[in-house]
């Protein structure tokens, strides 16, 4: 395991040696900001630890015998090397600056980012938790939703009164963390409501308007069009799946058509390129953490929308759900540009994102960034996938019925339509198929409960071809494979999801007291 933090053996705190107050002032909160031998582990760097204090001057203000708080550097470590690339909601060098100096220890808001970043630690982890439990100061907690219910419990026990009076990136960036920790240990409900949280904050600080980012710096700026971005992954899961209509969207349509995605894009290069005054100089051929998350984005927007200026994207570019009832036709339109798009939006990625990148990358990259690649390539190409079979399934859904079509021959029409659109999904599931074999499983085990879901979403329209009325719309072959293939899905799923808990999302999870 790489050790980011340097030693961490004892755990600082500063300035709360005679009797002061744990947090010290409540004033306004700036932004702060074993693998298989097939995959090369992360290193160990040499920095260090500025400094430490005894356990005697040290508060401590988490439970010791729960969660020590000399575990916590550990955890945090854990969190930069594995979790962080996927969610890169800190910019590094600053969080590790307030971090070593005990801001955690200080400042409320900055210990919520630290419990939430420790809780998505184990969330996205679970193995960890042994490894934790045995640590010369061990964990007494045991399971990954016991922590994440404590570490969300000890965040919010220390908000003041004026909690949502002030906003802050570091407030959004707790609640959205929590959110997806929750939905990692499978607790649907919390993680709603802590979107909700998530939600709000976002609009408050409004992310989504490029005029609001006037007057920051270039890190606070950074950090918040990776939030931007991360909020906009909501939106799209919003506008392909959410079924019940339950969920609450950070933006509208109406706002999808007025925002300029091109500026709100995060810009590529990595944190530590990026000072409060400038960003530094971007080599295209070198691996960036940061560009690969904002090619993640881009996915997500491209299917929905056009990733152009406002003012280059017309009126068709983003499809509103109004225009989808009264126009049909013009929404399955804009469904098949965004299909073709879509599937060859990976075409231009950088060399060391494609499918066939060597795992590793020259000498000049370490073995953690390595790692990393490694770990948001396999996230990209099992998103591109996903998000194809999405629109797939608003195609099938909006498939016109027998008889609208005009002569001649509608009825053939629609059948050929129909076979295309199957032999398109045939191909998706052979990908994806592809794609989980050629990565090694520490990084499917890492994106956890959301590539469970994506996997779930391609494999499950297979079960449709079952139907012997259905097998007329294949080609020669499509039913054997797609046997074969159901089975190589099932053994991957058997070894991914052990979470023992079904897939509620879709699902009313919730009671309405007031009908018992």
């Amino acid at each position: 395991m790489s050790d980011v933090l340097g030693n961490t053996s004892t755990l600082c705190f500063n300035n709360h040696v005679r009797g002061e107050s744990v947090w010290g002032s409540h004033g306004h909160n700036q932004a702060d900001g074993g693998h298989p031998s097939s995959v090369r582990s992360p290193s160990t760097p040499d920095d260090a630890m500025p400094r430490s204090l005894s356990t005697s001057q040290q508060i401590q203000y988490l439970d010791g015998d729960l969660f020590p708080a000399e575990l916590i550097p550990s955890v945090v470590n854990d969190f930069l090397v594995y979790v962080y690339p996927i969610v890169q909601l800190v910019h590094r060098p600053t969080f590790l600056r307030n971090f070593r100096d005990n801001k955690h220890a200080q400042d409320p808001n900055f210990f919520a980012l630290v419990m939430a970043l420790c809780a998505a630690t184990v969330a996205h982890r679970p193995e960890k938790l042994v490894e934790y439990q045995n640590a010369p100061t061990p964990l007494r907690m045991q399971s990954p939703l016991e922590l994440v219910n404590y570490c969300y419990a000890r965040s919010v026990q220390w908000r003041s009164a004026r909690y949502y009076d002030e906003v802050s990136h570091t407030k959004w960036t707790a609640a959205f963390m929590f959110y997806t920790s929750f939905l990692q240990v499978g607790e649907v409900n919390k993680a709603r409501m802590m979107e909700m949280e998530a939600i709000l904050f976002a609009r408050l600080l409004e992310l989504h308007r490029i005029s609001a980012y006037t007057g920051l710096n270039c890190i606070e700026v950074q950090l918040r069009k990776k939030a931007f971005g991360f909020m906009m992954h909501g939106y799209v899961h919003q506008e392909l799946q959410n079924i019940r209509k339950e969920r609450v969207a950070f933006i509208d349509c109406s706002t999808l058509h007025e925002i300029d995605l091109e500026e709100l894009l995060p810009a590529p290069q990595d944190d530590e390129n990026i000072t409060e005054n400038m960003y530094g100089p971007y080599d295209i051929t070198q691996p960036s953490l940061a560009a690969a998350l904002r090619l993640r984005i881009e996915l997500f927007l491209t299917a929905v929308t056009e990733i152009t200026s406002k003012n280059r994207r017309g009126s068709n570019g983003a499809h509103c759900r109004c225009t989808r009832l009264i126009d049909p036709p013009s929404y399955v339109k804009h469904l098949y540009s965004r299909l073709h798009e879509l599937k060859y939006k990976l075409d231009g990625a950088p060399w060391y994102l494609r499918q066939w990148a060597p795992r590793e990358l020259g000498e000049d990259v370490s073995r953690d960034k390595e790692f990393q690649i490694g770990l948001l390539r396999a996230d990209i190409h099992t998103t591109h996938l996903w998000l194809q079979t999405c629109v797939l399934d608003h195609l099938e859904h909006l498939k016109p019925a027998p008889g609208a079509l005009s002569p001649p021959f509608p009825q053939e029409v629609l059948h050929l339509v129909a076979c295309s659109q199957w032999e398109q999904r045939e191909e998706v599931c052979r990908q994806m198929l592809q794609v989980l074999s050629l990565t090694p499983h520490v990084y499917l085990e890492i994106l956890g409960i959301y590539l469970i879901h994506k996997i779930r979403d391609v494999a499950g329209p297979l079960f449709s071809l079952l139907d012997e009325n259905r097998e007329n719309l294949t080609s020669p072959g499509s039913y054997d494979r797609v046997k074969q293939y159901l089975k190589e899905y099932s053994e991957k799923l058997r070894h991914l999801d052990r979470s023992g808990k079904p897939n509620f999302e879709s699902l009313q999870t919730w009671v309405d007291t007031d009908r018992v």
